[in-house]
């Protein structure tokens, strides 16, 4: 741990004010705070556990809204600490039960020890899993310590006269100092990682241990123990909680502060994104109507050739054939890049759309049957159903099987077999369309269903490449989905999936 002059330096002028109080109520026993008043006590007891305890409020209302601290063990040493002084301070005040104090000293002092273990733990950021095992090191050391105090009187480090007053002995020095050495520990942690995070806490904390520890080596030279008498280890224990107090404040206000920014950037964040969203939303509606002109533009003047083109084969001498069957196939060419523009336009259309509501199967799959056997490749098309009503929108779903069909016949010899059945799997609906063609060998059937891609034999059979891509989305609308079955066997498998109702 590395810790720079400007780090430590309101410890040292802190940690030099307490030491000259220190010399000097050692050296001047007239300025000790020594009041002999059950009430006072009790009204500082109180206040210093309903500081402790709005401090742990705040910490863990902090956890909870969303604002990790990752301070458990501060707010646990603050609920040991408001229990302790509960327990064997405020309790018997109320109940009117003087307590015993060398009876209850001891696990008095073991709620210290532990409340100790944890603020310091907190300053050194460590994990749960290595506090706890200090805690309980902490804890059967001071049993054991009462144990041997309790079978040996001599050694009772407490000696309390008639009207409350405590006399220390030897030992109660070593088991308050102890403490005190933890707390200014802590104090250097919490000052250390206060310099590298500029968290308020840590700076307050920092401040808040060396008063602990100065409040211990109080404790050690004029104890107070749980008598009703009010020294200045009492006055240093309530500034303790106060300067915990005011470190949560702060905290809790730079958390929400840096909440609050971080909000004010991602609203700044959507504003922007809103604005890019609408600049490509314009982008794209002038590159859709851009496209449209031109495809606009360009298909009569393409028909027209076209249609001049097969004039001028049946009318164009021999010698003139070739020119002429290459024109025609030319603008065969361009008409089908003018339907794939087309086509790609109204794939993105923001008019596609899917309207789905309960439809009979088996009507569709005869109109497609009826699609391929009217096609010029006159497929011989059977279709084996089982009857059942699917979530669809009937025309885009004739669309997918219009397309599927019109794929077969691109590839697979003209009055072929084309087999479509239909069954019902669970809340499934299973269509597979089965053709006679050369099948899938060799290619990559999910590439099929990207945009411009064709089959192996894309320059010898016309078609976009847009026809099961379209599908595909299509059936991702329905919550379905379509794809290819077995593909390294003869022939080409279209399985379609749908919802039934």
């Amino acid at each position: 741990m590395t810790i720079g002059r400007e780090t430590f330096r309101p410890l040292l002028w802190l940690s030099a004010a307490l030491a000259v109080h220190l010399l000097l109520t050692v050296a001047i026993p007239d300025l000790r705070i020594a009041v002999t008043s059950g009430s006072v006590r009790l009204a500082l007891e109180v206040v210093m556990v309903s500081v402790m305890a709005g401090a742990a409020m705040l910490m863990a209302l902090l956890e909870r809204s969303g604002l990790p601290t990752g301070r458990d063990a501060f707010v646990a040493a603050l609920v040991v600490q408001c229990l302790a002084t509960i327990v064997f301070g405020i309790a018997p005040s109320l109940l009117d039960r003087p307590p015993d104090l060398i009876g209850s000293y001891y696990p008095w002092l073991v709620g210290r020890y532990i409340a100790g273990l944890l603020l310091t733990a907190a300053a050194l950021r460590a994990r749960p899993g290595r506090v706890a095992p200090a805690v309980l090191v902490a804890v059967v050391s001071v049993l054991v310590v009462e144990i041997a105090i309790s079978l040996s009187d001599p050694f009772v480090p407490l000696e309390v006269a008639s009207d409350g007053t405590v006399t220390p002995q030897p030992l109660h020095y070593l088991l308050e100092i102890v403490p005190a050495g933890l707390f200014a520990w802590g104090a250097l942690a919490a000052s250390d990682h206060a310099a590298t995070t500029g968290d308020p806490l840590d700076r307050w904390f920092s401040l808040a241990l060396v008063v602990g520890a100065f409040a211990q080596v109080h404790d050690a030279l004029f104890p107070a123990a749980l008598g009703p008498v009010v020294t200045s280890t009492d006055v240093l224990s309530l500034g303790l909680s106060a300067l915990l107090l005011v470190g949560v404040g702060l905290q809790v206000r730079n958390l929400l502060q840096q909440r609050d920014r971080a909000v004010g950037l991602l609203r700044e964040d959507l504003r922007s994104s809103g604005r890019v969203l609408q600049e490509v939303r314009a982008a794209r509606e002038r590159e859709a109507a851009f496209v449209s002109v031109i495809t606009h533009e360009l298909t009569s003047p393409v028909a027209a050739i076209n249609a001049q083109a097969h004039v001028l084969e049946a009318k164009a001498p021999a010698s003139l054939h070739d020119p002429v069957m290459a024109v025609r196939d030319e603008a065969a060419r361009l008409a089908v890049l003018v339907r794939r523009m087309e086509e790609l336009r109204r794939l993105d259309d923001a008019e596609f759309s899917v309207q789905q509501r309960p439809v009979a199967i088996v009507p569709l799959l005869d109109e497609a049957a009826s699609f391929a056997r009217s096609m010029p490749e006159a497929l011989h098309a059977v279709v084996d159903a089982a009857p059942a009503r699917v979530l669809a929108d009937p025309v885009r779903l004739g669309q997918v099987l219009r397309n599927v069909v019109a794929n077969a016949a691109r590839h697979a010899p003209a009055g072929s077999l084309l087999h479509i059945s239909g069954r019902r799997d669970g809340g499934r609906y299973v269509i597979v369309v089965t053709d006679a063609g050369p099948g899938l060998a060799g290619v990559d059937p999910e590439q099929l269903f990207q945009p411009w891609v064709r089959g192996a034999d894309a320059t010898t059979s016309e078609g976009t490449g847009l026809g099961l891509y379209l599908s595909r989305r299509i059936m991702t609308a329905h919550d379905g989905s379509i794809a290819f079955e077995d593909p390294d066997q003869p022939g080409a498998r279209v399985r379609i999936e749908l919802v039934v109702q």
